[in-house]
């Protein structure tokens, strides 16, 4: 969700001309069009490592939430606060991870 909110007038026009143009309705496409839209989102942003390699991490990122939402049943005996503190950890844990690469760009 946090990847969704962040420039949303950019994420329509990624969304239509490159992840729709590559998925062609053939849900086998799906991860192909996702790295494919990524890799693009950093070409657009120039060409420094930090990008491909924070996009590149946006990208496992987003197929590892994909694998946790569809196994979402097994994680029933959690609920309420507790659930959404789990939640909350993991994913600035893991945004705080990825925006680590973005040092990379003090160094170029």
């Amino acid at each position: 969700v946090k990847i969704e909110l962040w420039n949303q007038s950019v994420q329509v026009w990624l969304k239509k001309c490159v992840y729709i143009r590559v998925y062609r309705n053939n849900p086998k496409r799906a991860n192909i069009a996702m790295f494919a839209t990524f890799f693009v989102s950093a070409f657009w942003h120039g060409f420094y490592l930090a990008y491909y390699i924070a996009f590149i991490q946006f990208a496992l990122v987003n197929n590892v939430t994909k694998f946790l939402y569809k196994a979402a049943h097994k994680f029933e005996p959690i609920k309420g606060w507790a659930l959404a503190a789990f939640t909350w950890i993991i994913s600035t844990v893991t945004m705080s991870f990825i925006g680590g690469s973005f040092l990379l760009l003090l160094t170029e």
